[in-house]
């Protein structure tokens, strides 16, 4: 995870909140991007990224 920034992670949890704007109707595909941008978060909290 070296060399991703928290811009980076900004970057990246945001689009996947764009993607779930989009997705509502599709709820596996909804869950699957709601657990992708949890685990950054959670990647995040664990220090991974600085």
């Amino acid at each position: 995870m070296l060399g991703y920034s928290k811009t980076d992670l900004d970057d990246m949890t945001e689009g996947l909140s764009e993607v779930l704007a989009t997705i509502k109707d599709n709820p596996y595909l909804h869950n699957s991007v709601w657990k992708a941008r949890d685990l950054l978060e959670g990647l995040w909290a664990e220090g991974y990224f600085d």
